[in-house]
């Protein structure tokens, strides 16, 4: 069966801090100006951080994406570009505020701490950078400790990965499991970010908790529909059929028992403004609802022939959008 949706309403996936567009960060307010937020915290005690320096700095439109600096680098901004900086309150709080919408590289530097940096897109309205978990910085000397929860998602295609269409892993955080992520099919009640939200929807009108996205060949992580970071680990295999990702679950939840787990492919993203449009998808089951629930209580391997509506080869008529296996590995270390 060829999967196609049609859309009254129109959603764009928040954009990877990878590919976006420059402008600068200048005076003025207004809906056309952004504000940028977030907290501090040290990694190790989750103790907000004081005195930390946040800086914002505009990129040009081939720089957003290069690669970052090297741990401990402290970037400079190029001559005449936009920057702007702050230093986090006695709480580990920070704005930044009268942002003109468009990439920026943010970096945040504390003496006894390893230097932080992330690409960022600034957009209209107000986002908080790291979501409730914040910006976490580590003791200068002491390693990040390994992940004890990790989730492991892989899926099979029937054709090579296209880096230029979409792939997501979606999980549903909220301990509900007759509400979990799938395909958008309907114009949904609940007012849509202007940021836009991926092809993805649970508990009928939000999306879900935690997704990674893959397009171009990068990894990107999303919890709360704000930009959390890489996951630990993301590739493609050497024959391109295969997606494996390594999250920390920890990162994705607190939720003792179960989560609800869903694979979706796209060929595109749903552009604004609202606008009738088609797109090529796939998502497991035959109409894309047969949403996973994974006990995450326990450590296990979840495969596609333990599923009740097992995922099939031909539900799209794009055989790089095909999913047609899928495992899932829940691995606890004491």
């Amino acid at each position: 069966m060829r999967k196609r949706l049609s859309y009254l309403t129109c959603l764009l996936a928040l954009a990877g801090v990878l590919t976006v567009c420059l402008y600068g960060c200048g005076g003025g307010s207004g809906p056309s100006h952004g504000t940028v937020r977030g907290v501090v915290l040290d990694a190790s005690t989750r103790d907000p951080i004081h005195a930390a320096i946040v800086t914002l700095s505009s990129r040009s439109a081939n720089e957003a994406g290069a690669a970052l600096p090297a741990p401990g680098a402290n970037p400079s901004p190029a001559r005449g570009r936009a920057t702007y900086e702050k230093e986090t309150e006695a709480d580990g709080t920070w704005v930044i505020d009268h942002c003109v919408p468009g990439p920026y590289l943010l970096t945040v530097t504390k003496d006894g701490y390893a230097d932080w940096s992330q690409d960022l897109s600034v957009v209209a309205g107000e986002q908080v950078v790291g979501g409730s978990e914040g910006i976490q910085l580590t003791p200068s000397g002491i390693p990040a400790p390994p992940p004890s929860r990790l989730f492991i998602v892989s899926f099979r295609l029937a054709a090579p990965v296209n880096p230029a269409y979409y792939y997501f892993i979606a999980i549903d955080t909220n301990g509900n499991p007759n509400n979990g992520p799938v395909p958008i099919v309907a114009n949904p009640s609940a007012p849509i970010p202007a940021t836009g939200v991926p092809l993805i929807i649970s508990d009928t009108d939000l999306p879900p908790g935690f997704y990674v996205q893959s397009h171009q060949g990068d990894f990107c992580q999303y919890k709360e529909l704000q930009f959390i970071g890489l996951p630990p680990q993301g590739g493609v295999s050497q024959d391109g059929l295969t997606i494996a990702v390594v999250m920390d679950l920890d990162q994705i939840t607190t939720a003792p028992q179960s989560v609800e787990l869903n694979l979706m492919t796209s060929d595109r993203l749903l552009p604004p403004p609202s606008r009738f449009i088609e797109l090529n998808y796939d998502a497991l089951g035959p109409t894309g609802n047969s949403y996973l629930i994974i006990p995450i209580d326990v450590g296990g391997v979840y495969t596609n022939s333990d599923a009740i509506v097992p995922e099939g080869e031909g539900d799209t008529t794009i055989p790089a959008l095909d999913i047609t296996d899928w495992t899932v590995e829940v691995r606890l270390t004491p």
